[in-house]
């Protein structure tokens, strides 16, 4: 637990681990209010050179845990490219795997709302029930950022001051170096 979060890393290498499963299902328990945020190697839905690994293996082994706990966020690697998936079932996946090696080819799939082969790091900070994250390059230029809610009321608020400046400054970050 980190301030208004529970993360929990998972073994991708062995998805299917009932072991593993038994314990995501304890896990959560007591986290009610907080972000419910899973981090492991290999992505669920992915649009990269791994892709049929991930909706034939990780996939089918590891969503029905994540939705059963209400996992809010969802974090994995693996593919060197960075995807941000549109909410599946209401979860949000993101794919970050372009710190180093040699970057994948990215093929647009019906699940993306942005993707691209480009070397970054991602960053995010939690304020309440929202999630402000950007995805970064080595050259300090702005992929993509924008807000997550945890939950339908929070998303429903009208932005406040500092939503809305947050969201001006991505737009204006993607045109031009951070």
């Amino acid at each position: 637990d980190q301030g208004n979060a529970r993360f929990v890393a998972l073994n991708s290498n062995h998805p299917a681990d009932p072991l593993q499963i038994k314990w995501l299902d304890t896990v959560y328990a007591g986290a009610e209010t907080k972000w419910k945020i899973a981090f492991f190697h290999h992505p669920l839905y992915s649009s990269g050179e791994h892709a049929s690994e991930s909706r034939d293996v990780i996939r089918p082994a590891l969503e029905g845990a994540l939705l059963r706990n209400h996992v809010n966020v969802v974090l994995s690697g693996h593919e060197h490219l960075y995807e941000r998936i549109k909410p599946q079932q209401g979860i949000q996946y993101f794919v970050s795997g372009g710190g180093g090696r040699n970057l994948y080819h990215f093929h647009l799939s019906e699940f993306d709302e942005m993707g691209i082969s480009e070397h970054h790091f991602m960053i995010a900070e939690i304020d309440g029930d929202r999630m402000f994250f950007e995805a970064i390059t080595q050259s300090q230029r702005l992929l993509d950022c924008g807000i997550l809610h945890r939950t339908a009321d929070a998303a429903a608020k009208a932005p406040d001051d500092t939503a809305k400046k947050w969201l001006a400054s991505c737009d204006e970050g993607r045109a031009r170096p951070r």
